[in-house]
């Protein structure tokens, strides 16, 4: 009777280790990492790149990070983000859920930076994401930069939608240049890049809309290279049946 007792006991202990140990390799499984957003390939000096700390697991405390460590200056953030990803690994598709803190900063210097680590309770523990480094260019050349803008369709009429184009050769050190535009509702913004040749091209479109009438203007704003601004002209729009100074 003893021994069956004792049998019963040890399947006991043996299902409970084995549930711990599946809780275990759950928690295991959750990685948190850091990335930084390379939508245009190249890091310069001086411009505005996302650093994000991101776990596939929700994330209850997170340190923040030392930005002067890496000589970098902190321009906003923390942003809390939450967003879904899928990737492959070892061929097989997994769809991740992300949760986290992303920032926008601006390196200070060239060469090969190493980002802060960052602590965080996550997936049941503690977690410190891996070191990474990133690589920073020099700061841009403006003498060897070229930007122009447009609209698509270039005739407009009062009332309708159309995209206003900012391209440059190369990115500046803004991820998105500000546009004063009184009379015009902005309704969204993308970007786009396109890279032949040799020649690689930036374009920043902000869709928008004319809500009066007269002389519409845009003009570009927080338009620089390595800090230096780049002068661009203000832009009259044409418009049907209308015409501009």
């Amino acid at each position: 009777m003893n021994e069956i007792r004792y049998s019963k006991v040890l399947v006991v202990l043996c299902c409970l280790a084995l549930h711990i140990a599946t809780l275990s390799a759950q928690n295991d499984s959750v990685r948190f990492f850091n990335e930084v957003d390379t939508s245009f390939c190249k890091v310069h000096v001086g411009q505005d790149v996302r650093v994000g700390y991101y776990s596939t697991g929700e994330i209850y405390d997170m340190s923040v990070p030392q930005w002067d460590d890496c000589e970098a200056e902190l321009v906003s953030g923390p942003h809390s983000t939450r967003s879904s990803r899928t990737s492959f690994v070892n061929g097989k598709q997994e769809n991740l859920s992300l949760h986290g803190n992303y920032y926008i900063v601006r390196f200070k210097k060239a060469g090969w930076v190493t980002l802060p680590s960052v602590r965080a309770m996550t997936g049941g523990k503690m977690r410190t994401c891996s070191t990474m480094k990133v690589c920073v260019l020099p700061a841009e050349n403006i003498e060897e930069v070229v930007c122009s803008v447009s609209t698509e369709p270039e005739t407009l009429r009062p009332g309708e939608v159309f995209k206003f184009v900012l391209t440059c050769n190369r990115h500046p050190d803004e991820s998105r240049p500000e546009l004063e535009h009184p009379g015009i509702r902005q309704l969204s913004f993308s970007t786009r890049y396109s890279k032949k040749d040799g020649k690689e091209e930036y374009a920043f479109v902000y869709r928008m809309e004319v809500v009066r009438s007269g002389s519409n203007i845009i003009r570009v704003r927080k338009l620089t290279f390595g800090g230096t601004d780049y002068p661009i002209k203000p832009f009259l729009l044409k418009i049907d049946g209308e015409t501009y100074l």
